[in-house]
């Protein structure tokens, strides 16, 4: 968005629930993602960091998830920012939900995403 404000919405929480889980609070994914925003416990482990929160993965994706999704999105947002020089959209976003940190920069490097050229060491807009 251009006006400077997230795109991590209320809209945008709701659909990622439903892709990942079909907003199933008990959903448990094929590689231990957990709740209805199937959170990985590296990204229960990112939040925790960054923020200084204390939540086991079970806890942070059953009892917390959207506050977790939330958080997670939002950080993932600010990094990316930083990356590719620009508020990022929603579904730069929600790719590096999927992918998590490392494998969207290694899709960035890769040349998989249109408008974002890496140069080598960093990123910049087509």
């Amino acid at each position: 968005r251009s006006d400077g404000a997230s795109v991590v919405t209320e809209e945008f929480l709701d659909r990622l629930a439903w892709r990942e889980s079909r907003n199933n609070p008990a959903a448990v994914g094929r590689v231990g993602e957990l709740g209805a925003y199937q959170l990985r416990a590296c990204a229960v482990e990112h939040v925790n960091n960054k923020l200084g929160w204390k939540s086991d993965h079970k806890k942070a994706a059953i009892k917390e998830g959207r506050k977790y999704a939330r958080a997670y999105c939002m950080i993932l947002e600010s990094e990316l920012g930083r990356w590719i020089g620009r508020q990022p959209i929603q579904s730069e976003v929600d790719h590096a939900y999927q992918l998590g940190p490392t494998g969207f920069r290694r899709m960035l490097k890769a040349g998989r995403f249109h408008g974002i050229k890496y140069n080598g060491n960093s990123w910049s807009v087509r």
